[in-house]
């Protein structure tokens, strides 16, 4: 005998010999007892009729007593007990009950008998108004939502699977009741005309019990209790609803399962790519018929059209999934569901016989969660995922051992418990904590990484992470281009706001938590980010010095062609952070960062307190004052059209005019954020933003807002950072007046003393401009020397040139050629180039850029070789983002179905259209909904499957130079990744790629103090 999920003799085998096993058992026992002393009649009564409508949320005005205040315990955190107190809902702030009315004897009205609406807070299923409110308090719907989901659902689920572990009738029974009273409902269930969001907020939004996303779970779950109790359905059994044992089994495939999948395909029930299809899965399971599976499998692998929700996932994996894994939902809670699901997917499908079409990238899927963590405990809280204290999101232990069973990978090895986490888990062979030792290996530290297809960076030192975000803005995703978080002593110390205060039309997500002005990043022209167009990386160096990244986003502002940030940690043991940002064109640059709760100072700075927030003195809190026809009552715009500033909910301003360096400084009892602001602003001000009311938020958040005004304006802002537990290293951070040769470069000087050492930081966005500050000539695009009384100690370069005094360096890029040919299916690159002067193994696990004159694409390099016409590389993954069915229309014109989602944010111009053989590769120009409008002609391209690749034969390759230095005593040891002439005092040597030694010749540390040549 066996279930959706395989042989229950084998799930009863495991609970008769393990432990956990038996605890999963009793959980699923204990969570039904109250359930199976109910009466049948009882039973069936609780089941609500279509005609009670649903509502997730009774308002978004919370509490009619406590307003907002009900959220500090969460967005669903009213209190509800349907065994002692159907159809109320309790405050958790205050206690006091709603509806005032007895709902149930109004329902068994036939929801006719009006006089029974008594009370303050009446409601006959349809909501409560307060007089003169634009919104209705739904409280009976959200009560009705939230039986279906949390109580009625689950009961029926677990039921089923306690009849499955046990085959006892009383479990069996009371799920059959609950079953067909759903079944004899679930047709009618039309969420587009019983909710309350498409009542309010939304007119076509469609679902079936509940909203079409979340009734994914639910169907899967009805088809699944379907699934568990035929064995239990039979003549005998089945006379408890007057029906004859087949009559009852059609009955319930009917109603139920094929009523789920005709939802599916009709788009009443549709989730995040992945919950439905999980959900199909599981009905024909169900099912069991074998061409209604034959045609699903086929619809849920090989369908390359029907929009976003119905692609199959031979395309979609392609189209909708960045190389390293993370989908274009953007928000890594989003993503990170994707991949469960996905795995469920897998897992069912290789029970059915199919393998899953991309298991290499479903891996990076399964990985990635771990990838991007920082400190080891942290995700960044990017889009809508997370919160100010919030943690890490990771695979589940049974997702892991679902991962490690497929792919026997040391990586998920590693987040394995052995035994038994989950239901699921029941129907599969235990795994032993030996066979997980064995397969584990210790987790090396993680370095700086780059997921340039997702579009991050994160930057790692000893204690202290940044992370940068500059990918699409599509999905989940905020309007946050190159914003950043910072963490250090084991905490979020300039953190993310993350998911909002709703996921649906309320006024603040758009006018804040989503908006630009609350993250760490540049609003321009004072209003929110133009559009959700990735930006592209320029530079990316990791090494025990410095950690390194520059990114621009010149799309993000349509006046602001120049929209670019470097940041870095600098140093070994005690690691701070830079921060500089560049911006070029519009009127108005305001730079904004906010650090973690905690009291807060200045210093250097005098600033003053003045009325209103800072979108001005007469604009209250939450006023879209640059929106007006917003605030209507009967506005007829979504919230979601709001393009404005959102500085109305910057409150409790100061202002003052900085006229030399000064720093803010967040101070918690084990933590200390300072930020030093070096380079000067026309204005500052400092401000409360209140992030959401989430149980683990804090009240508010202290904001630190630079502004330049001023016509065609370029601004450049700077911040010197440092964490510490209550005595600090940074002295001062000052700016450094830089002479340069090429105006565009906008070179930025800064010093930073530490202690006894000054850093002096040069940064150019020329390669080859030359720049000249403090007695140094620097040609190149950042520069780190450090110096103590003896001279310099520490040095770091990506550029070309540096004469300082005794010290000289002339390098190069470490790699500079052009693409000739790409293997697909090995992920490699073969590049045209000098191959004399290159060291493959030098450039292995750096970085490589690949561009053309629309687009720009990086990769981590896994390997390298010289081959005659210069090197083969072999990629971390390969570059193709797109396949589709097309048909020619015209010379450079091709019409698809397939829906190409990152589209609408010119993802794919400057790629590569390829065909199947790959022999043909023609540049994208643009792509529309169903048309691709290429810069080229088709040729004899040969149709009709195609994919689109990242980059293609003639596009530049580059790798970055880089040069790191030491000195101890008349020692200097070094790392080049490419081949380069240092000169220290006279002393001249030509080294290779890799690390070498250098001594000083004899007294050179002494000249050098008694000359006074420090910086």
């Amino acid at each position: 005998m066996s279930c959706v999920y395989g042989s229950i003799e084998v799930a009863r085998a495991n609970v008769a010999h393990h432990p956990d096993a038996r605890r999963i058992r009793a959980r699923v026992l204990n969570s039904v007892s109250r359930w199976v002393e109910i009466s049948d009649a009882e039973l069936a009564r609780m089941v609500p009729p279509p005609s009670v409508p649903r509502a997730f949320n009774t308002s978004f005005e919370g509490c009619p007593v406590h307003g907002a205040d009900l959220f500090r315990f969460g967005n669903y955190s009213w209190i509800m007990d349907p065994f002692r107190r159907p159809w109320k809902l309790r405050c958790p702030v205050g206690g006091e009950e709603y509806p005032s009315n007895d709902f149930q004897k109004f329902l068994d009205s036939g929801l006719q008998d009006r006089s029974l609406l008594t009370g303050d807070y009446p409601d006959d299923g349809w909501g409560w108004r307060k007089e003169g409110a634009a919104k209705k308090h739904w409280f009976v719907a959200y009560y009705c939502h939230w039986l279906w989901y949390s109580y009625l659902i689950p009961a029926v689920l677990n039921l089923s699977r306690a009849y499955l572990l046990t085959g006892k009738q009383v479990y069996g029974r009371k799920c059959l009741i609950m079953l067909h009273r759903i079944a004899q409902y679930y047709p009618e269930m039309d969420h587009n005309k019983q909710s309350r969001y498409a009542t309010e907020f939304d007119r076509s939004y469609q679902g079936k019990i509940v909203n079409y996303i979340w009734e994914t779970n639910v169907i899967r779950q009805l088809a699944e209790s379907v699934a568990n109790l035929r064995p239990y359905i039979t003549d005998s059994t089945a006379r408890a609803v007057g029906m004859q044992g087949d009559e009852l089994a059609r009955f319930l495939e009917d109603r139920l399962l094929l009523e789920g999948l005709a939802g599916i395909e009709g788009g009443k029930i549709v989730g995040n790519y992945g919950m439905h299809q999980h959900a199909a899965l599981v009905i024909v399971k169900a099912l069991g018929r074998k061409a209604v599976t034959d045609r699903w499998l086929d619809r849920l692998l090989n369908n390359p059209k029907g929009g976003y929700w119905h692609q199959g996932l031979r395309y979609a994996m392609d189209n909708y999934i960045y190389r390293e894994g993370m989908s274009f939902e953007n928000a890594p809670g989003y993503c990170f569901g994707w991949s469960s699901n996905l795995l469920s997917i897998a897992t069912h499908l290789e029970s059915l016989g199919v393998d899953f079409p991309d298991k290499d990238k479903l891996r990076r899927m399964l990985e990635v969660p771990e990838r991007i963590l920082c400190l080891g405990r942290y995700t960044p809280a990017i889009g809508d995922s997370g919160s100010v204290t919030s943690g890490r999101v990771r695979l589940s232990p049974s997702d892991a051992a679902k991962a490690y069973r497929m792919f026997r990978s040391p990586s998920f090895a590693r987040l394995t418990r052995s035994g038994f986490s989950t239901y699921e888990d029941l129907f599969l062979p235990a795994i032993s904590r030996d066979e997980i030792n064995q397969a584990s290996k210790p987790a090396r530290r993680k370095g700086s990484d780059c997921l340039g297809g997702y579009g991050l960076v994160i930057l790692r030192a000893k204690g202290l992470e940044c992370s940068m975000f500059f990918g699409n803005m599509d999905g989940h995703g905020h309007f946050d281009r190159l914003g950043i978080e910072l963490f250090g002593l084991g905490q979020k110390v300039m953190p993310d706001l993350g998911y909002p205060q709703f996921a649906a039309e309320s006024k603040s997500p758009p006018a804040w938590e989503r908006n630009t002005i609350s993250h760490n990043t540049v609003v321009v022209d004072e209003r929110r980010q133009d559009t959700g167009c990735a930006g592209r990386l320029e530079i990316f160096h990791s090494s025990p010095l410095v950690q390194l990244a520059e990114a621009s986003a010149p799309r993000t502002y349509e006046e602001a062609p120049l929209y670019r940030r470097t940041i870095a940690l600098i140093g070994r043991e005690h690691p701070f952070f830079l921060d500089i940002f560049r911006v070029g064109g519009g009127s108005v640059h305001d730079y904004s960062v906010h650090g973690f709760e905690g009291r807060f100072r200045t210093t250097g700075i005098k600033v003053s307190p003045r009325p209103g927030t800072l979108a001005g003195e007469d604009v209250p809190y939450g006023f879209l004052y640059d929106d007006p026809e917003l605030e209507r009552p009967d506005k007829a715009r979504s919230y979601y059209s709001y393009r404005g500033s959102g500085y109305s909910y910057l409150y409790g301003v100061m202002s003052g005019k900085p006229n030399r360096p000064w720093a803010a400084e967040w101070r918690s009892q084990s933590a200390v954020l300072k930020l030093l602001f070096p380079l000067p602003s026309e204005e500052a001000f400092v401000a409360k933003g209140n992030p959401p009311l989430r149980p683990g938020n804090p009240p508010c958040l202290t904001y630190v807002v630079l502004r330049n005004r001023g016509q065609s304006l370029s601004s450049a802002f700077a911040a010197v950072g440092e964490v510490h537990a209550g005595s600090g290293r940074i002295r001062s951070a000052r700016r450094v007046d830089v002479r340069c040769d090429v105006e565009s470069a906008f070179p930025v000087g800064v010093v930073v003393r530490e202690g006894a050492t000054k850093h002096v930081i040069l940064s150019s966005l020329d390669p080859n401009a030359r720049l000249e500050a403090m007695g140094m000539v620097f040609r190149g695009r950042f520069l780190l020397l450090s110096e103590d009384d003896c001279g310099p100690t520490k040095l770091f370069m990506d550029g070309v040139a540096l004469a300082r005094g005794d010290l000289e360096i002339e390098m190069g890029d470490a790699l500079d050629g052009k693409v000739l040919r790409v293997d697909g299916d090995r992920s490699s690159v073969y590049v045209e180039t000098d191959a004399p002067r290159l060291n493959p193994k030098a450039i292995e696990g750096e970085i490589a850029f690949m561009s053309n004159e629309k687009r720009s694409s990086c990769f981590r390099i896994a390997s390298a070789q010289a081959i005659p016409e210069g090197l083969l590389m072999e990629l971390e993954a390969n570059g193709r983002i797109g396949r589709l069915m097309g048909e020619r229309a015209g010379d450079r014109q091709v019409r698809t179905e397939t829906k190409l989602m990152l589209a609408a944010h010119g993802y794919y111009e400057g790629a590569r259209l390829v065909d199947r053989e790959m022999k043909r590769w023609v540049m994208i120009e643009k792509v529309e909904e169903g048309l691709i409008t290429l810069a080229e002609d088709l040729g004899d391209f040969a149709f009709p499957e195609a994919y689109v690749w990242e980059f293609g034969p003639g596009d530049k390759v580059r790798v970055g130079g880089r040069i790191a230095l030491e000195r101890s005593g008349k020692r200097w040891s070094g790392f080049a990744n490419v081949r380069a002439k240092v000169t220290i005092a006279g002393k001249t040597r030509e080294v290779q790629p890799g690390r070498f030694m250098m001594t000083e010749p004899s007294g050179i540390a002494a000249r050098v103090r008694s000359e006074g040549r420090g910086l």
